[in-house]
C-alpha cells in the first residue's frame, strides 16, 4: 500500500478515485485484532521486482510535489509505503531421511514488514519565496 497525507487528509496513491477532490480523507481505525489500519487503503500483490518497481512509481506519479526555488520535485505531502515480504519454502534443517521425508511436506513462511516514510520537503520559506498555496503547505508541514 502506498499513501500520502496532504493538506490533513489521506489520499491513496496506488487507487486515485476518478473525479475526486484533493479534500477526499480515508479514516484511520483500530481495531483489537489489526491495530491501526487506514479504511479503505488497498493493498496489491506483486510477484516480482518489476511489479513492485511499476506499483510503486504508480503511486510515485500520483504523490503531490511542487517547484520551489530550491527543488523542481518537491514533496508537498508525507508519504508513507507499506511492503510486506514473504517468502516461502521448505525447512532444512539436518535431519534423518524418514525425518526429511515428512518435514519436506512442511512449508515455512517468513513474513516481513516495511515501512518507508518520506516527510513532506521542508525548504526555508525565505529562500524558496514560496506564496500563496505553497506557502500555505509549507506552514502546514
Amino acid at each position: 500500500s502506498f499513501l500520502q497525507i496532504y493538506r490533513e487528509t489521506i489520499q491513496d496513491l496506488l487507487k486515485p478515485s476518478a473525479g475526486a477532490t484533493q479534500d477526499e480523507n480515508l479514516p484511520i481505525r483500530e481495531s483489537p485484532s489489526a491495530g491501526f489500519y487506514v479504511e479503505g487503503l488497498h493493498e496489491y500483490l506483486a510477484r516480482s521486482y518489476d511489479e513492485a518497481e511499476a506499483l510503486v512509481n504508480f503511486g510515485i506519479e500520483n504523490r503531490a510535489i511542487a517547484a520551489t526555488l530550491m527543488n523542481n520535485t518537491s514533496s508537498r505531502s508525507h508519504t508513507v509505503l507499506s511492503v510486506i515480504i514473504e517468502q516461502r519454502g521448505t525447512s532444512e534443517a539436518p535431519a534423518s531421511d524418514l525425518e526429511r521425508a515428512a518435514e519436506m511436506s512442511m512449508s515455512r513462511t517468513r513474513r516481513g514488514k516495511l515501512l518507508l516514510v518520506d516527510l513532506a520537503g521542508s525548504e526555508r520559506v525565505r529562500r524558496t519565496t514560496s506564496r500563496g498555496s505553497r506557502l500555505s503547505e509549507a506552514k502546514a508541514s
